[in-house]
């Protein structure tokens, strides 16, 4: 009983320190998978006979130009947005830390290179990367992906880098060569886990920032390929008819949930540093 009691009181001390806005976060991509199969929803019906419907108990946002309903729209965006970050994300971290880690762990020439490498990367503007390879590709959610996931990959590799450059010389490494374990192992068991710090943290600050750019694109109509939904293209097609037919609220609901999104991933990236920096965070 005192054991069950003790557990309890460890769960809620942990809960109050997770911050509201990352319960909304997970809340957000649990309703993208789960609301529109279970309201029998579907972003992609069209239905002219209610088209530029204003907000009501049967379309809860709307309809846009094509009857089809805003909300579950919206959600579906949600879905494919966040997927991206989430694909983006995963592809840039697991990449840049591999080469800071390599680049810091040999130093020497193998480290200048790879800095002057992250240079000439750092150098070209992401949004004229992205337009480039996107023209050459065409859009698409792989193609979008490849892009951000590129675009952040030097970031991670240079905070990597100056955790495992300091450590490379370190009693454990030269304890652990004495004991005839490979490089390999000193490397990516002994020493890697050491440099995630600041990669973890920057992380859901990241996927915000994938989250804007997949919108950025998909406003430009460099995106998802339609009919599928996205915020950003939803908010471009919804421009126009808020202009020519007065739906204010097609690109409303799509640009507000966006705006939440980046905001949200800010938020719980600001925790998450103070988190890992000093070991203390509240609510945010």
């Amino acid at each position: 009983m005192v054991i069950r009691l003790e557990r309890m009181r460890t769960s809620i001390a942990w809960w109050r320190h997770v911050p509201f806005s990352l319960v909304i976060l997970l809340l957000l991509a649990f309703g993208s998978l789960v609301v529109n199969p279970l309201l029998k929803l579907d972003p992609t019906t069209t239905n002219i006979a209610h088209q530029y419907a204003e907000p009501s108990k049967q379309h809860l946002l709307g309809t846009d130009g094509a009857g089809r309903d805003v909300f579950a729209r919206v959600m579906a965006a949600a879905q494919v947005d966040l997927g991206i970050a989430f694909a983006a994300s995963l592809a840039s971290v697991t990449v840049g830390t591999l080469l800071g880690a390599i680049a810091g762990y040999a130093g020497g020439r193998w480290e200048r290179v790879l800095l002057h490498v992250f240079d000439i990367w750092q150098a070209i503007p992401g949004m004229l990367l992205g337009l480039l390879t996107l023209a050459v590709t065409g859009p698409g959610i792989v193609p979008l992906i490849s892009v951000i996931a590129v675009i952040n990959i030097p970031v991670y590799a240079r905070m990597v880098r100056s955790e495992m450059a300091p450590l490379r010389h370190a009693p454990l490494v030269e304890a652990a060569r004495l004991s005839h374990v490979s490089e390999a192992k000193i490397l990516l068991v002994y020493l890697l886990p050491r440099t995630l710090t600041s990669a973890i943290a920057y992380l859901p600050v990241q996927a915000g920032f994938s989250v804007a750019m997949a919108a950025g694109f998909g406003f430009i109509g460099l995106g998802v390929k339609p009919p599928a939904a996205e915020w950003g293209a939803m908010i471009s097609e919804g421009i126009a008819d808020m202009l020519f037919f007065g739906a204010w609220w097609i690109p409303l609901a799509p640009g507000a949930m966006l705006a939440l999104t980046v905001f949200l991933f800010y938020r719980v990236g600001h925790w998450l540093a103070k988190k890992v920096g000093n070991g203390v965070g509240g609510a945010v």
